[in-house]
């Protein structure tokens, strides 16, 4: 893991933030609105800010600063707002 160009770990840093971001957005879907309290919307907010951040950390190890915006990109985005 110390290799900065580790395949494994560049394979699976995209899927995890892919997961990490549908994961919250079906948590805010599938809510009802008196099952969500304070507790429940920070953990969704919280796995949206987690999916930005392994999303950053992938292009961070991958080299890959100069930001293309791809569908996973787009997507952590426009939900994260």
């Amino acid at each position: 893991m110390d290799d900065r160009t580790d395949p494994g770990l560049t394979r699976l840093l995209l899927p995890v933030a892919i997961c990490l971001t549908v994961g919250a957005v079906v948590l805010r879907w599938s809510a009802s609105s008196s099952a969500s309290g304070l507790g429940f919307n920070v953990f969704a907010h919280a796995l949206l800010l987690a999916g930005a951040a392994v999303w950053l950390a992938d292009a961070a190890i991958r080299g890959t600063w100069t930001f293309r915006w791809t569908w996973p990109g787009v997507a952590i985005l426009v939900f994260s707002l």
